[in-house]
C-alpha cells in the first residue's frame, strides 16, 4: 500500500523525463536535480555529459561517497555528544545509563 503523501512526480534531467512516486516537494527534487547536474557537469571538466554512462556512474559514485563520509562523520559527532555528555553527568554525581 503506497503512503498517502506519495505521488508522481516527472523530473527531467539531461533532457530526459524520469517519472517516480514521492512524497518529496517538486521543490526539494529539483533541487536533487540541479545538485546531480553539477556534479557530473563537474565532473565531465565543464561539458553537459547528457547520458554518458560513465560519467553518470562517476557521479554516483561521488555521491554514495559522500553520503558515506557523511554518515561516518555523524556518527562520530553521536559517538562524541554520547561521551561528553557521559562525562557531564559523572561530574554531577546524575546515575548514567548504558
Amino acid at each position: 500500500m503506497s503512503n498517502p503523501k506519495d505521488a508522481n512526480r516527472t523530473l527531467v534531467v539531461f533532457g530526459k523525463e524520469l517519472r517516480l512516486r514521492s512524497e518529496e516537494s517538486p521543490e526539494h527534487l529539483e533541487a536533487l536535480v540541479t545538485y546531480v547536474e553539477t556534479c557530473a557537469t563537474e565532473l565531465s571538466r565543464g561539458k553537459m555529459p547528457g547520458l554518458d554512462v560513465q560519467v553518470l556512474l562517476a557521479t554516483a559514485l561521488q555521491l554514495a561517497d559522500e553520503v558515506f563520509r557523511l554518515r561516518k562523520e555523524q556518527a562520530e559527532l553521536v559517538d562524541k555528544v554520547r561521551s561528553s555528555s557521559r562525562a557531564l553527568l559523572g561530574r554531577l554525581g546524575a546515575p548514567q545509563s548504558t
